[in-house]
């Protein structure tokens, strides 16, 4: 498998398509292989999440892997640089699990090294990278009606990928 080498700053180069996308990695995760990347998209296919949401005035693009394998969990943060967190059970036949979040930055720059290997979630993941594109420089500068409006569409199309019946 072609490894995917990390220089000392903490960041990947990988080129996807012809295009080159850097990824931010933690100390310690020295290469991925394309099979990890796969691994990783496959995983998130069946366990993961994309959300595009606006919470009150701020708007979110996230990705969420959950899962009841703290093993798994914590490779994934280690290697993501995701935030690693316990969830709540709800009820007593309920096992903990764990939820690995990516934000912002980070989510688009897992989420265009994973697109390649997606199968389920691939829409998803190209609504949060069209989401992206109507970021600015200037980011806490007010929106105009027609961004807001282009991001409430994207989060509403994401929400109805969600709905699909397959």
């Amino acid at each position: 498998m072609k490894a995917i080498q990390v220089d000392e700053e903490k960041d990947i180069t990988k080129s996807t398509g012809g295009q080159v996308v850097q990824t931010f990695l933690p100390r310690g995760a020295n290469h991925l292989t394309t099979g990890d990347l796969a691994y990783i998209a496959g995983f998130f296919d069946g366990e993961g999440c994309v959300q595009v949401r606006k919470r009150g005035n701020r708007w979110e693009a996230m990705l969420r892997f959950i899962n009841t394998s703290y093993p798994i969990m914590r490779w994934i943060a280690d290697v993501t640089g995701g935030s690693l967190s316990t969830r709540k059970s709800y009820g007593p036949n309920r096992r903990r699990s764990f939820e690995v979040c990516l934000q912002h930055t980070q989510a688009e720059h897992w989420a265009r090294l994973l697109r390649p290997y997606l199968r389920i979630k691939a829409d998803e993941i190209d609504l949060l990278l069209e989401f992206r594109k109507t970021i600015s420089e200037n980011h806490r500068k007010k929106l105009s009606d027609e961004v807001d409006q282009y991001r409430h569409d994207i989060a509403w199309s994401c929400g109805v990928l969600k709905r699909r019946a397959y």
